[in-house]
């Protein structure tokens, strides 16, 4: 049996603005995950059908907070 794969979340900027856009149901756990690992975020808000957003706050490294997301599981 074959597990569906989800695909690999990356930060993505937009001015001054970095977010993650995650599927919906994903991402209050993406939220907590984040503030876990000591990340400043704001709550998800929908992006689009299916897809939320997750605003990154504070002045964490961009690669950073990319290493985090690769190591979520």
């Amino acid at each position: 049996m074959s597990k569906k794969r989800t695909p690999k979340l990356e930060v993505s900027t937009a001015g001054g603005m970095r977010y993650i856009e995650v599927p919906s149901k994903d991402a209050v756990a993406l939220q907590q995950y984040l503030r876990q690992h000591g990340l400043h975020v704001s709550p998800p808000g929908p992006c689009s059908a299916g897809i939320d957003t997750v605003q990154l706050n504070g002045r964490v490294a961009t690669d950073v907070i990319q290493r985090i997301l690769d190591r979520r599981r």
